[in-house]
């Protein structure tokens, strides 16, 4: 490729034997980048289960080579000696990575950190050993002041020398970057969006052939951010208008225990179901075989699985809570408050009754016209050679 460069992608989330969908969306922009530049991954994890210090895993993922560096957990009775044993091994575990690369794709042009901590301790490390430039990519939510997570003195020194010493920052959207500069970090700043892989997640010619409206929604399941109990409620609430609707949760997470005791405590067994973490494949099957998308969070950076679905021609339901959300407009899908469980019956019995008025090919244009890893890679070049 003229004028490719060697980005090495330095992730804080990322796919992983523990868990294969962690960060998947960093991958993404792995692969978005690599349409124009040579691209390494080195991921650094902890692994309960390693009876030695460290493993490294070399893999080769869609034409990327893709470094792991496990090291063991560390667990002692002494919290501060803890994160001193922790962030040492984490160190070492990037110096063992970092030479495989090296004599396997050589030395490269630029690192892109793909969220700040922890995997940002690292690429400090880095970045003085070896006098490389580095642009950091950010989704995180915890700068978000619903969210609340962006605190302690450790992680607030540490994220502030990250981003002080990144070239560009790049937050997937307005609203994160609105947040990263009232918790007063500062710098040059260009949105990057997620990327979706409008190949897999592509539309399907079918049409509804019963009055069932069939919703799906896919995250952790995470109460506090995903509000998952306030679409249970809203979908009893529209079944007790004798409309049929059938509600699919794809997903994994500490809450999903209590969700599933609120179905059954409900009398909703038959029209909620639980499918756990469902891989990409999968995933885009799952999307295609429902109606639309119900999203109810109480904050978001992005939301990927929004443009996912669209991609895909479907129309989507979702609170107003930053990042994507704030494009959708009522071609799109509808839009609520956070928190409001009766306009989200409301707009759901709306769904029902307005459904085949959608343009599929309309929705998916939105998401070919933003954020395919063509038009994600392109804005990562202009970065990339701005900084080199």
């Amino acid at each position: 490729m003229k004028g490719s460069k060697h980005i090495l992608f330095i992730s804080s989330w990322y796919p992983n034997r523990n868990d294969p969908t962690h960060g998947i969306f960093n991958r993404h922009f792995a692969e978005a980048a690599s349409l124009q530049h040579k691209v390494t991954v080195l991921h650094v994890t902890s692994d309960a289960s390693l009876d030695k210090k460290f493993e490294i895993v070399e893999e080769d993922l869609a034409g990327i080579r893709t470094i792991t560096v496990y090291y063991k957990k560390v667990k002692t009775g002494f919290p501060v000696f803890s994160q001193f044993i922790k962030r040492k091994r984490l160190i070492t575990a990037f110096d063992k990575g970092y030479e495989i690369l090296k004599h396997g794709s050589g030395t490269p042009d630029l690192i892109q950190l793909n969220v700040a901590m922890p995997a940002g301790l690292g690429v400090l490390h880095l970045t003085a050993k070896y006098n490389l430039p580095f642009v950091l990519n950010e989704g995180w939510t915890g700068y978000m002041s619903a969210d609340g997570s962006y605190r302690g003195f450790f992680l607030k020194w540490f994220t502030r020398k990250i981003v002080s010493k990144a070239k560009v920052i790049m937050p997937v959207s307005e609203t994160l970057e609105d947040a990263m500069k009232q918790q007063g970090l500062k710098g040059n700043y260009q949105i990057v969006p997620n990327v979706v892989n409008t190949n897999t997640f592509e539309r399907v010619m079918e049409k509804r052939s019963d009055d069932v409206l069939r919703l799906i929604h896919i995250s952790t399941l995470d109460q506090r951010q995903k509000n998952v109990l306030g679409i249970i409620n809203a979908v009893q609430s529209v079944l007790e208008t004798n409309i049929k609707i059938q509600l699919t949760l794809v997903g994994e997470g500490d809450d999903r225990t209590m969700l599933e005791e609120q179905v059954n405590q409900k009398g909703l067994q038959d029209k909620v179901t639980f499918k756990g973490v469902v891989l990409k494949d999968e995933i885009v099957k799952e999307i295609q075989r429902h109606d639309a998308l119900v999203m109810f969070s109480n904050y978001e950076s992005f939301c990927v699985v929004i443009a996912e679905t669209m991609a895909c021609g479907k129309p989507v339901i979702s609170s107003r809570c930053g990042g994507l959300t704030s494009l959708i407009t009522e071609d799109l899908g509808y839009t609520v408050e956070p928190g409001d469980e009766s306009s989200l019956s409301t707009v759901i019995l709306k769904l029902h009754s307005n459904y085949q008025n959608f343009d599929p090919m309309k929705i998916r244009k939105f998401v070919t016209d933003n954020f395919t890893q063509e038009i994600v890679s392109g804005k990562l070049n202009k970065i990339y050679s701005s900084v080199l």
